[in-house]
């Protein structure tokens, strides 16, 4: 879309932007004219502009101001339960596949879009606590043109295939600035935009790739979530103005609606291109001042605690079955456990310590679920709702390496007799030996790994300290 800068407001933010402008001349990185006439305050300023190009380009003025708190890591899916920007405003992950508009725009990204997004059963393998997208398309005299900006703190997940793994979660800002098409090329353009002003040069097609992404990125290791605070790519978060309508209850905009924004530090509530033809032959700009918000307010209540220590099971050779279930929370909580096939159970607790525990029979012609559903339940906290994978229980008996003969034996069993998993044997660090055969591996090593950990092809491990022998 096209806007020629005519209301109160888009005056304003030339004004502003001029100044952006004033700054790169006195730091002699101007390739365009400003209007003075709109700065008639502007020679008060250089002296201070001129100071601040110390800080390196940019710096002053293009970038946002970052956040100000990360929440406590959730139990239930382990990022933070918020993160606040230093205006205050506190945004929880947006997660709610609740509505049928699809407020925080999840749906598509759910393995289930009609069933309660739950960890990791149930979870998109990325989300935002905040998103602002703007785009400028088909200029009148440049039907060619599609650009496009994205800001963002996200959460994904940092393992090599970016999938819903425990463990692998991560929090980042993003700056993602694309024009696919219509740009003179290897000329340089300027982008305006709520947290400052940045410039790019086009590439020999005419387009333009830029994303920057501050926070974590691979693990491992393990997330630092509060690595994403001083970031220059979020803060504060850009939430729909008061003009009509209203975003839903408890959002601060629609991401499927485009709407006027406020928020930006300097007045720029727009999304603007300066260059050579960007808007067709001699319209040498064009601006937007829409933007799609994904945002949802954190409403001040934690979740309730919840760490599951225990999920397993045993399983004999006539097909009856137990499941263990240990978990810690507090002294208050109800803590339940539920799957396809197992009635909901009430965990046993000490309320005193926060322990609590079940074990649940079934009948031999009972399957044994993939996951149980955790629910944690306290009076002033919000539920916490996890599944958490059921697996067997290995137990390693023996693990004896004979320094004589250099022989390493060892011995594990689990817990499920009749479906006979596989079991691997590692050292550690995860030094590979082998595969066991019939519960027995026997190995020959010149030196022996300190420990041995057993794996199950059904979840479950154990693990044993090496015990040397004459």
């Amino acid at each position: 879309m096209y806007e020629a800068p005519t209301s109160s407001a888009d005056r304003e933010a030339e004004r502003r932007y001029d100044l952006f402008r004033l700054f790169e001349i006195i730091c002699g990185d101007s390739r365009e004219g400003i209007n003075m006439r709109r700065l008639d305050w502007a020679s008060r300023l250089t002296i201070v502009l001129a100071a601040a190009c110390s800080l390196g380009g940019g710096e002053a003025f293009a970038q946002a101001q970052g956040l100000a708190a990360a929440g406590p890591v959730d139990p239930g899916h382990g990022f933070p339960q918020f993160y606040q920007d230093k205006a205050g405003q506190a945004l929880e992950p947006c997660l709610d596949n609740s509505l049928t508009t699809d407020p925080c725009g999840i749906l598509a990204a759910l393995p289930n879009f009609l069933q309660p997004v739950v960890f990791p059963t149930n979870f998109p393998n990325e989300f935002f606590y905040w998103m602002a997208v703007s785009r400028i398309r088909a200029a009148p005299g440049n039907r060619n043109l599609r650009a496009d900006l994205t800001l963002a703190l996200e959460g994904a997940f940092g393992g090599a295939t970016g999938a819903v793994v425990p463990g692998d979660q991560i929090t980042f800002a993003r700056f993602r600035f694309r024009v696919t098409a219509g740009l003179v090329p290897n000329a340089t353009y300027t982008l305006t935009y709520p947290f400052g002003v940045k410039t790019f040069v086009a590439s020999p097609s005419g387009t333009i790739n830029f994303t920057e992404d501050q926070g974590c990125g691979a693990v491992p290791p393990a997330c630092n979530f509060a690595s994403v605070l001083p970031t220059t790519n979020a803060g504060p978060f850009l939430r729909w103005d008061a003009t009509a309508p209203a975003p839903p209850t408890g959002f601060i905009g629609d991401p499927a609606v485009d709407h006027p924004v406020t928020g930006s530090p300097f007045g720029t509530n727009i999304m603007r291109i300066d260059g050579p033809n960007v808007g067709g032959p001699g319209v040498n700009t064009v601006q937007t001042n829409l933007f799609s918000i994904t945002g949802k307010a954190f409403n001040g209540v934690l979740a309730t605690p919840l760490t599951i220590d225990r999920t397993s099971f045993t399983r004999t050779v006539a097909g009856s079955s137990e499941i263990d279930l240990f978990a810690h929370s507090v002294g208050s909580a109800t803590v339940t456990a539920s799957a396809a096939g197992l009635p909901t159970t009430t965990l046993s607790k000490d309320p005193v310590v926060g322990r609590f525990d079940a074990g649940v029979n079934l009948a031999p012609s009972t399957s044994l679920p993939a996951f149980i559903r955790y629910t944690a339940t306290s009076p002033g906290n919000d539920p916490t709702v996890r599944d958490t994978p059921l697996v067997d229980e290995v137990t390693v008996t023996t693990a004896t390496y004979s320094q004589s003969g250099r022989v390493l034996t060892v011995n594990a069993v689990s817990s499920d007799q009749l479906g006979a998993p596989t079991l691997t044997a590692a050292g550690n660090p995860q030094e590979p030996l082998g595969t066991l055969t019939g519960g027995v591996l026997v190995l020959p090593l010149a030196a022996p790994p300190f420990q041995v950990t057993v794996t199950s092809s059904a979840g479950g491990t154990g693990t044993l300290l090496v015990d040397l022998t004459p």
